[in-house]
């Protein structure tokens, strides 16, 4: 319970700062790549690999974020970044969503994320 209010007061922190700071608004081609990302990812899964509805959707809402991640990987490395992610698409398991989490996770200054006082 206590992680889940850390990141809501989290979230409610990074809406307040997006209000003043144009950086965190993405560029529409930025929200371009990673919604074509996402939609031919989601084309590629098996919804009949998994047994409920649950495990469907936390899949769904992973290949989303990992569509995120390998975007942001692209604008940042033509920002001169050299951390590595996968590209794999994600099929049956979040496997390299995971990995790439982790890349994310260690590299927060590079990518501008900020949490936490």
């Amino acid at each position: 319970m206590i992680r889940i209010k850390k990141f809501a007061e989290n979230l409610l922190a990074w809406m307040k700062e997006s209000e003043t700071n144009d950086w965190l608004i993405p560029s529409t081609y930025l929200l371009s790549n990673i919604m074509s990302r996402f939609y031919y990812n989601l084309k590629s899964i098996r919804p009949d690999k998994f047994d409920n509805v649950g495990g469907w959707m936390s899949f769904v809402v992973s290949i989303f974020l990992n569509s995120v991640i390998i975007e942001e990987y692209y604008w940042n490395k033509s920002l001169g970044s050299n951390f590595k992610i996968r590209h794999s698409k994600l099929s049956s398991s979040n496997r390299y969503f995971l990995d790439n989490l982790k890349v994310v996770n260690d590299n927060l200054d590079i990518l501008g994320f900020h949490f936490g006082s």
